[in-house]
């Protein structure tokens, strides 16, 4: 009697604690505006070493038109470089690409519910300026997601899909920054 006492206090507590999951909106603002710097390198070197760098981070790229001076990357996979905010605004890692928000429940351990996905476009577009070549990243196309499954009493499983908000925080904008300067 005990042990069926035990399991349908945990499968109630389960199926509260399911359903009241919310999404943790972000504190700060992140680089919501493309980045741009210039650099010394004329178009032509700039433009070289952009699909160089990009290639050595493992980014495909979607799109290039030298022309117009514009690359865009696959939809690119950031499991494995994001962070969440600290409850003072600061990141939890503070060399990620991304930050996104998180998805508490009431008895979620630790910060936050892992995302299955989140996922973004990197735009490098470049043009010259008189002496110098002016670079432009932005990402786009960011979002991420954390789908719950909610076991309910008599076995009727349910899924509750989370859209995460995703942002840059400027480190990968910043890198290739240093790259080509």
């Amino acid at each position: 009697m005990k042990d069926l006492f035990t399991t349908l206090s945990f499968a109630c507590l389960f199926v509260i604690v399911g359903c009241n999951n919310k999404v943790v909106p972000l504190q700060n603002t992140y680089q919501d505006k493309p980045y741009e710097f210039a650099t010394s390198s004329n178009k032509e070197q700039a433009w070289n070493t952009l699909i160089d760098l990009l290639t050595a981070k493992g980014l495909a790229i979607k799109t290039i038109d030298k022309n117009d001076g514009l690359i865009t990357t696959e939809n690119t996979s950031f499991l494995n470089s994001y962070a969440w905010e600290n409850n003072d605004g600061s990141l939890t890692n503070p060399k990620a690409f991304v930050v996104c928000s998180k998805v508490r429940g009431p008895f979620t351990f630790p910060s936050s519910i892992r995302p299955d996905g989140i996922t973004g476009q990197w735009t490098v577009r470049t043009k010259q300026e008189a002496d110098k070549t002016i670079v432009n990243i932005k990402l786009s196309n960011a979002g991420g997601k954390v789908v719950i499954e909610n076991s309910g009493i008599y076995g009727s499983a349910t899924k509750e899909t989370h859209n995460l908000i995703v942002e840059s925080t400027g480190i990968f904008e910043k890198s290739i920054e240093e790259a080509l300067k």
